[in-house]
């Protein structure tokens, strides 16, 4: 068994500009995912098993997944190796003790980071009074959005998306924008689930596309809603049997 050890434990801290501040690594970890091809995995798809399956390819865990998986510790450390994987990590952007964002090697060392994660379902009162206030502050930021029409919306994503790449302000912006552009596309149906007040995964999609914009990488996923969004957003996504196909011809 392994003892997790802090100084062991493999980590990059970016400021939200994503310059690098500090941390435990070599060199720029970003750099080298984005010299690289690197997916972001949506919730549908699993990160250890692609991080297995395409040794060439990396792979980041981002905020999506950490906020919708139900057994977010048994995606990080259930059946791992013991020196962890090489190319999967995990991204976060944490408010204290100055906004930044860090980037986690998973490994058993990454466990002297965190505390044991309990399911989602079971989670605290306050975490989900924290999830229903951030769900409920993006709804009322993409309902600003409506008034304006399919093609206004298009131009204001296409004055920002573009100079979202290190910017977490304007990527985050990119993302009420193309939930908006969904909604308006969409069945009255879909608009009426994505809309409902007790819906707390409305930010997940769009966050998802936001996180590929601000960092600069691709997104393995299954999700219609994703592809859709990714199509208009221009960054590329991948299903896993996508990927498979891709491994093949080289």
């Amino acid at each position: 068994m392994v003892v997790p050890s802090l100084t062991k434990h493999e980590f990059y801290i970016y400021d939200l500009e994503l310059n690098l501040r500090g941390g435990n690594g070599t060199g720029d970890l970003l750099a080298r995912l984005r010299a690289t091809k690197t997916y972001l995995v949506d919730t549908n798809s699993s990160p250890k098993r692609l991080a297995r399956r395409f040794p060439q390819l990396n792979f980041v865990i981002g905020a999506t997944h950490c906020e919708e998986a139900e057994n977010l510790d048994g995606v990080l450390f259930s059946n791992i190796p013991p020196e962890g994987f090489p190319n999967m990590f995990v991204t976060e952007i944490s408010p204290t003790p100055k906004p930044h964002i860090g980037f986690h090697r998973v490994s058993p060392h990454y466990r002297a980071v965190l505390n044991q994660i309990p399911p989602l379902s079971k989670n605290s009162a306050q975490h989900q009074k924290d999830r229903e206030s951030a769900a409920a502050a993006f709804r009322r930021r993409v309902d600003q959005h409506f008034s304006r029409s399919p093609a206004t919306i298009q131009s204001l994503l296409n004055a920002i998306l573009l100079p979202c790449l290190n910017n977490y302000t304007l990527s985050a912006r990119a993302a009420e924008l193309l939930l908006a552009a969904y909604v308006q596309q969409s069945r009255a149906a879909d608009a009426a689930r994505l809309l409902r007040p007790d819906y707390l995964n409305l930010r997940g999609d769009p966050m998802l596309i936001a996180e590929a914009l601000l960092y600069g990488f691709s997104i393995v996923s299954e999700d219609s809603d994703v592809r859709w969004m990714a199509k208009r957003a221009g960054v590329e996504l991948a299903t896993p049997s996508e990927l498979s196909v891709g491994a093949e011809r080289l």
